[in-house]
């Protein structure tokens, strides 16, 4: 007896399967137009003059409002827009902006249903010959993009269905490389950042409808756009990252030497103004990575584990884990940080997300890269959940500020927070009227500081941080116009838990970062936190440039202030001089994988020392400290400490010297030895420096600079 070729049967199943799925659909989809159509047909009734103050006329002669159609009624209808389009490009534009205007489930599971033949003959044109009726190259990229728009409105499983529509009318055969091909069009609709979803799910419709050629293809070109994407997102990650450092250098330097918060935040400010174009191109790579995340989770979910993988499916199985390892970094961009409250949402609703992927991306990490990864996605994720949380509801959303909040509970592998915990956890930020006013905000947050004690810390510090900006928008909400001054207080006064190794300044700057997100998170819910200025006044009420040296707290903050800044998109901005934005997240998510050290170029310095009202001349001399690193602040710093006096102090003693005094001194300052992180050597009172040869310590230099009469008077 001849033996059964098992796959050969399956395909045929599938085949048949399909083909009776497809009949079934079209037969409802004609008997719900004919329902809609029935019931929604009034006879016309000649215009009848009220005779009496009541209308007596047969019931049958009254026009009645037609009857609202079903979801499933209204896409019957709505179909006519997309089977009826003047060419496939229209057509897919046509579905793509019907899905995303009706986001009801059964609206878009029949919609797709209705328009499964027209797109088969869609894919039909796209893979037929260039004199054979495929359409022309605009029109082709145009068509597939429009299918990517269209799987992203809808998510991976009616993905699914939308593709295997397009799949039936595809031959087992190449797509076609070039630009105006269908292969190349799926290449190009990945690298425009929306078509990523598609290409997973038409590889996997494919395989299993038996097309393994068309499916390779269909892989293949999924992959290379991916690839590019993820390219592109890093180069620019790269580049930005450089100049962060700089930044930092500088600032700390700047800090150092007893600048104020106000006068660094100028120069950060300034420094993001002329290195924007390096800013924008970051955010605008990291927007196409971002949309790109729930097909590369497709992908993964259909390839894992799968035998038998050609070559094109095995790298767009690698290329999709290395784009979900890019995501810390994408949570510094905005786009980053709305991909992942969206996927929340989604969660919150009890749909799959692409953040159900991060564990496996994880334990696939070495184990000194895993702790770092997981930290960074917490903070990122636990910042978009406060920040979409608040602007809800301050703008009336309470449903949707819910929903964000559930959908933490379906992350506790991430968080690594068992499921009990988190659920006492997320209860806490969920309960109605929890943070609503300061007594209750201060109740709140005690008992959610004694839930997180001894949980990983950057899980137990973004959730205090998310309960602090919903208690601060909330202190807003209940007084109205609070001064600031009151708001420093109630805020102090709620967040005033002892017992804790989480101090209070780390909660205020991790809800500050919450609420300057926010503002970027407009379009959830329709406007800005209201009284978003005095809120961040009050959250900044500890003030770490008192200390004035770079031991203390100075140094930390104008890292957070320039790094954050850098990172953060428009309407971030500096607010009574501080950053409006999520200083503490950038700093920890900043370079986490590639090991992107911070620059140590001081081309900057001199500008940053004129914007802080020192002249050119002086500005010049002082930036040779520099000597190829940041440490000018550094020996500012030192050099008053040696003399008893502020930073500050000595740096305007510096700026008032005479330009031959000013050089001797830089002369001195350059001999002192320093490590390769700056950190310059002190030294014992006795040491003796020599101006002519040899490296000295700072305790040397003090005693040239005395012995040369180049000290401040007094001193």
């Amino acid at each position: 007896m001849r033996p059964v070729d098992s796959a050969a049967t399956r395909r045929s199943d599938e085949i048949a399967r399909q083909a009776e799925a497809r009949r079934l659909a079209n037969l409802r989809a004609a008997e719900l137009a004919r329902a809609a159509a029935a019931r929604t047909t009034a006879t016309p009734v000649a215009f009848r003059a009220p005779v009496d103050q009541f209308d007596r006329a047969p019931v049958a002669q009254r026009v009645t409002t037609p009857a609202i159609p079903t979801p499933a009624e209204a896409a019957v209808r709505d179909s006519a827009k997309v089977t009826g389009a003047k060419d496939p490009a229209a057509g897919a534009k046509a579905l793509a902006d019907l899905l995303r205007g009706n986001k009801d489930p059964a609206y878009q599971q029949a919609l797709i249903g209705a328009t499964q033949a027209t797109v088969t003959q869609w894919a039909q044109a796209a893979s037929a010959k260039k004199d054979e009726g495929r359409p022309a190259k605009d029109q082709l990229v145009a068509l597939v993009g429009s299918l990517g728009d269209a799987a992203q409105a809808v998510g991976p499983a009616q993905a699914k269905v939308l593709s295997a529509a397009f799949g039936q009318g595809l031959e087992n055969k190449n797509l076609g490389d070039d630009d105006d091909e269908l292969g190349g069009a799926i290449k190009q609709s990945v690298k425009d950042g929306h078509g990523t979803l598609f290409g997973a799910q038409l590889d996997q419709a494919l395989r299993e409808s038996g097309k393994n050629v068309a499916a390779r293809e269909a892989a293949k070109f999924t992959f290379e756009g991916l690839r590019d994407v993820r390219n592109d997102f890093e180069d620019a990650r790269k580049k930005a990252n450089e100049l962060g450092g700089q930044l930092q250098g500088l600032l700390t330097d700047l800090a150092a030497a007893g600048k104020s918060k106000e006068e660094l935040a100028e120069v950060a400010k300034q420094f993001r103004a002329d290195h924007h174009e390096v800013f924008d191109a970051f955010e605008q790579s990291g927007a196409k990575l971002a949309s790109a995340l729930s097909g590369a989770a497709a992908a993964l979910q259909n390839l894992n584990g799968v035998d038998g993988l050609h070559d094109n499916e095995k790298h767009l199985r690698d290329e999709s884990t290395k784009a979900l390892r890019d995501l810390p970094d994408l949570l510094r961009t905005t786009a980053g940080s709305q991909a992942v409250a969206d996927a929340l949402v989604a969660q919150g609703k009890g749909q799959p997300s692409f953040l159900d992927a991060v564990p496996g991306i994880a334990e696939g990490l070495d184990e000194k890269d895993r702790g770092p990864y997981l930290d960074a996605v917490t903070s990122g994720t636990l910042q978009a959940a406060g920040a979409v949380a608040t602007q809800a509801n301050q703008a009336g959303n309470p449903g949707l500020a819910d929903q964000v909040l559930a959908g933490l509970e379906k992350n506790g592998r991430i968080f690594r927070v068992d499921a009990n915990t988190l659920a006492k956890v997320v209860s806490n930020l969920r309960a109605p009227g929890a943070y609503a006013n300061a007594v209750a905000f201060k109740d709140s947050y005690a008992k959610l500081a004694a839930a997180t004690e001894g949980l990983p810390p950057s899980f137990a510090l973004g959730v205090r941080g998310v309960g602090a900006a919903l208690g601060t928008v909330g202190l807003i909400g209940a007084a109205g116009n609070l001064g600031q001054a009151d708001l420093n207080q109630k805020i102090q006064f709620a967040l005033g838990v002892t017992g804790t190794a989480i101090q209070t300044a780390d909660v205020v700057g991790t809800a500050l970062g919450i609420l300057g997100k926010g503002a970027a998170f407009s379009s959830f819910a329709g406007k800005a936190v209201p009284g978003l200025t005095i809120a961040v006044a009050g959250l900044s009420a500890v003030d770490e440039f008192q200390h004035g040296d770079i031991a203390g707290g100075a140094a930390d903050t104008a890292v957070a202030i320039g790094t954050g800044l850098l990172f953060a998109p428009p309407p971030a901005d500096i607010v009574g001089g501080v950053l409006v934005a999520a200083g503490t997240i950038f700093k920890l998510a900043r370079g986490w994988f590639s090991g992107e050290g911070d620059g140590g170029q001081e081309q900057d310095t001199q500008k940053a020392l004129e914007l802080l009202g020192v002249p050119s001349d002086k500005a010049k001399l002082l930036r040779d400290l520099e000597n190829g690193r940041h440490y000018i602040g550094r020996f500012i710093g030192a050099e008053a400490a040696q003399l008893g006096i502020s930073p500050k102090a000595y740096l305007d003693w510096l700026v008032g010297l005479k330009n031959d005094d000013l050089a001797a001194v830089v002369h001195v300052a350059r001999t002192v030895e320093h490590e390769k992180d700056g950190t310059l050597k002190v030294g014992s009172p006795d040491d003796v420096g020599n101006p002519y040869f040899g490296e000295t310590t700072v305790s040397g230099a003090t005693a040239l600079l005395k012995a040369e009469g180049l000290v401040p008077p007094g001193t």
